[in-house]
């Protein structure tokens, strides 16, 4: 009798740093951290939670309250199938990873109680994407052949719905210096779409190659 006991104590333990963060951000605890953006302007916002303190079989508290710990769990399990030339968009080697950091910031999304009440079910299913995406890139940006396998599969994983049929696809992947500071790494691809044809750049520490900017600004 004792053993359950022991797991439910260790699975409270180890969400307890997690609960804290939640608590903090929903009462105004913590005092926003202080950044500068890309474009030289002040970025007030909560430092994002780690990885090591959340429990990846938890979805968090937060998740449950409202309602979407379900709508979670099904864009995780359709990403987990998807395949592509036989093989998964998410390798096993990065799913852990992945699904911690895609929970933890879904998490955190939902957390603003104004934008859930405004945001239709379609703009949140594209706030996930978004976020699964992403979260990926940053986990696989150093394998060119995991990065191969996300990038162009993005229509097939519903980024055509939230920005008006736009597709992304792979067609280049160059890794340069930046010019201006010499300190940052930039990952280039293009987006097409039925009148589009430009380029995304993400800015990635040369330390160790994470996407430094928010999520918003990925796919702009």
């Amino acid at each position: 009798m004792a053993l359950p006991c022991l797991r439910t104590s260790r699975k409270i333990i180890s969400f307890l740093p997690r609960l804290r963060l939640l608590h903090n951000a929903v009462h105004g605890v913590n005092a926003p951290r202080k950044s500068v953006n890309n474009k030289g302007q002040e970025d007030m916002s909560y430092p994002e939670p780690s990885i090591a303190d959340f429990d990846v079989n938890d979805d968090g508290r937060r998740l449950r309250e409202v309602g979407l710990k379900s709508l979670l769990a099904s864009g995780i399990q359709n990403w987990t199938d998807l395949m592509v030339n036989g093989r998964a968009i998410i390798c096993k080697e990065i799913h852990p990873q992945w699904k911690a950091l895609v929970t933890i910031r879904f998490n955190k999304l939902v957390m603003d109680k104004q934008w859930l009440a405004k945001t239709s079910n379609t703009l949140l299913c594209s706030e996930l994407d978004k976020i699964m995406l992403s979260s990926a890139l940053e986990i696989a940006v150093d394998d060119d052949h995991r990065i191969g396998m996300l990038c162009p599969t993005a229509p097939e994983i519903g980024f055509t719905h939230w920005d008006n049929g736009r597709l992304f696809t792979l067609k280049q992947r160059l890794i340069v210096e930046d010019d201006e500071q010499k300190t940052c790494l930039k990952l280039v691809w293009e987006a097409n779409g039925h009148d589009l044809h430009s380029q995304s750049v993400v800015r990635l520490d040369s330390k160790n190659c994470l996407w430094t900017g928010p999520v918003e600004q990925l796919f702009q």
